[in-house]
């Protein structure tokens, strides 16, 4: 296992809202590797004021698997990986997204 900081605004969007419970998966963010992330003890620390938050592990989506189904995946599933972990976050705390870091520790594949 690895330990790994990222900036969160280089954390890239989690999908796009489509009929059905499902969204669609962003290219960008597949491109960057993040669907993909099987991280544990993901947390976000504000380097402004200290504050620590845990949101839990982030479950990984296989670039395969999004391509299998045309970029349309559940979006209680996108939710689960690492870009919509981050990305709830912000949807519930507003804050500057230049005052927080992603922290978390990565399982080896």
């Amino acid at each position: 296992m690895m330990k790994k900081v990222m900036e969160a605004r280089e954390v890239g969007s989690t999908f796009t809202y489509k009929e059905n419970n499902m969204g669609k998966a962003v290219y960008k963010t597949l491109d960057r590797g993040q669907y993909a992330i099987d991280a544990k003890q993901v947390k976000m620390i504000n380097r402004v004021t200290g504050e620590e938050v845990k949101l839990g592990p982030a479950t990984p989506v296989k670039s395969k698997e999004l391509f299998e189904y045309n970029m349309l995946f559940p979006r209680e599933r996108l939710e689960k990986t690492l870009p919509g972990l981050v990305g709830l976050f912000f949807l519930r705390d507003h804050s500057e997204k230049n005052n927080w870091i992603v922290n978390y520790t990565e399982n080896n594949s």
